[in-house]
């Protein structure tokens, strides 16, 4: 059964939605088969939505964009993701004077006021290490950043994207998590362990920001957490209290959906939105 079939037979089902982006709605820069559909329902049906993603290598409006390119009728105002809540986490550990050494895309530290270095001859002056996604020069990064956490292992590491991975049309690309976990290996075979800051799917500040946009009376029991993935999409609506709901076109198979147990046990099984 596709998400949008359990829609026409159970249309109040949900008050609201919180919809991933890739694997979910898109593969790649393709349209996902019933994406543009459910959309064009939701804003017919006024029925509160955001695109809830740890992207964190582009804008609000240049994620807007790609959706529009991909015929999914999307603005600005309707993304949410890390950005606000890290801006305030960065805040509570006293970390947003730091100056990060920078790996990835310059639009989010940018967009949160960030110092940031991205010369690997400037790391040493940097009081923290930001991994983002985005192009760039991945091994020249790579020995810069093991180099002087072998040195300085207490440097702040934060990884606002905590996903591996990320479906693409034929496979699947490597996230900043996935990146750093190359870093973190090596580094634990020196006996040196290094606890980044998360804070995307499936952290719990993310989705408390994004309810509180939700219309006043909205109750999270009544939102639908819809995504591809069961350790961020699923996991992190499940523990916000929303209703999760996993499709099969992304990171997750039927047996592994199936299978899940806690938190990452999906509430609904669906073949693919449309």
């Amino acid at each position: 059964m596709t998400f949008l079939d359990f829609l026409s037979r159970d249309p109040s089902r949900f008050d609201a939605m919180l919809l991933d982006l890739d694997g979910t709605l898109l593969l790649g820069d393709e349209p996902l088969p019933g994406a543009a559909e459910l959309i064009a329902l939701l804003r017919r049906n006024r029925t509160p939505f955001f695109f809830l993603t740890n992207n964190c290598s582009n804008t609000s409006g240049e994620i807007a964009a790609r959706l529009n390119a991909a015929g999914i009728e999307a603005y600005p105002e309707d993304i949410a993701g890390a950005a606000a809540p890290l801006r305030e986490e960065l805040a509570r550990k006293g970390w947003e004077k730091l100056r990060f050494f920078l790996i990835g895309s310059a639009t989010f530290p940018e967009q949160l006021g960030l110092r940031y270095a991205t010369d690997p001859k400037r790391i040493g002056e940097c009081g923290g290490i930001l991994f983002l996604g985005g192009l760039h020069d991945w091994r020249t990064s790579f020995h810069a950043v093991l180099n002087e956490l072998m040195k300085r292992p207490e440097l702040p590491v934060v990884i606002p994207n905590p996903d591996r991975l990320n479906p693409v049309k034929g496979g699947v690309t490597l996230c900043p998590l996935g990146q750093f976990e190359l870093v973190r290996f090596h580094l634990r075979e020196l006996g040196i362990e290094i606890r980044p800051l998360h804070m995307g799917k499936p952290c719990p500040a993310v989705y408390e920001h994004v309810l509180a946009r939700f219309p006043a009376g909205t109750r999270r029991e009544r939102v639908a957490g819809v995504g591809d993935f069961l350790g961020s999409d699923i996991e992190g609506a499940n523990r916000a209290g929303l209703q999760s709901a996993v499709v099969l076109t992304g990171l997750t198979d039927r047996k592994t959906a199936e299978t899940a147990e806690g938190f990452r046990r999906p509430g609904f099984i669906f073949d693919s939105i449309g």
